[in-house]
């Protein structure tokens, strides 16, 4: 168990295993990012990008980066890091992006690989085994992902995993616009295809670090969160109780209920 909750988070598939982005395994993953990780045009990444920077700025921009993700955690924005593990060698990152997540549920997700370890598969399962971890670990309504259209890698990941299109948006890549291709996930989609075979470790010591309800063992009384297994008894509870009221809501939502207010409630 890590002293630091999120960092102590691991998912593990039968081909990798997403392990909590510490300094010890950054470290073992800095050569990969020394060697370079942008291949040939087309480039993947919107700007700014760490990763399309000259070494040995390119290995500072991108660890100053994690770092400072990893210190801005709280419930209205979080970003958990993952170093993807195959074998036991480092060949890539896995992030999942949390916005507004106790009310809305919805994640997003970044990643990248080593080109020695693209075109066999990997992407997709470190895709799905982030999915697993945001779905079943945290309770997660929707993830969602874009790419520029002419990143078909990993326009074909969120094809396969089984997002439908949500439409387009602009951005820049090295100063230059282009097109991004939206995707989005739903709960009920990625449950036709949810997989046994991913198993998940420290989640219930990392919910209460984003905000949320500590899992199974919570008490009905804790402050309503996204993927707590209280969710619906606490929207039922909410309707009985609450209608037009502004007494405190017995469900345990923050402040005073009201008609109108959400009891229950964002990039790959």
């Amino acid at each position: 168990m890590h002293a630091y909750p999120p960092l102590g988070v691991e998912v593990r598939t039968p081909r990798l295993v997403l392990a909590g982005a510490t300094d010890e395994r950054l470290a073992r993953l800095l050569p990969v990012v020394r060697a370079g990780v942008v291949g040939p045009e087309p480039l993947p990444f919107d700007d700014p990008m760490s990763l399309y920077a000259d070494s040995p700025e390119r290995e500072w921009r991108w660890l100053r980066g994690i770092w400072a993700g990893r210190a801005q955690v709280d419930p209205d924005r979080w970003r958990l890091y993952f170093v993807v593990l195959v074998d036991d060698e480092p060949v890539g990152m896995q992030d999942l992006v949390g916005t507004d997540f106790s009310r809305f549920g919805s994640v997003t997700t970044f990643s990248w690989l080593a080109p020695g370890a693209r075109g066999n598969g990997i992407g997709s399962e470190m895709r799905g085994a982030i999915l697993h971890l945001a779905f079943d670990g945290f309770g997660a309504r929707e993830a969602t992902s874009e790419a520029f259209v002419d990143n078909h890698a990993s326009n074909r990941v969120s094809e396969r995993l089984g997002y439908e299109p949500n439409g387009s948006d602009w951005a820049t890549r090295r100063g230059d616009a282009a097109m991004l291709r939206r995707w989005r996930l739903t709960r009920e989609r990625w449950a036709e295809s949810r997989r046994a075979d991913i198993g998940l470790a420290g989640v219930e010591e990392c919910r209460p670090v984003l905000g949320l309800c500590p899992g199974p063992g919570c008490s009905p009384a804790a402050p309503r969160r996204i993927g707590c297994g209280h969710d619906e008894q606490a929207a039922a509870t909410h309707r009985r109780h609450c209608r037009g009221s502004d007494r405190p809501c017995p469900a345990g939502g923050r402040g005073r209920c009201h008609r109108g207010v959400r009891s229950l409630g964002h990039h790959g």
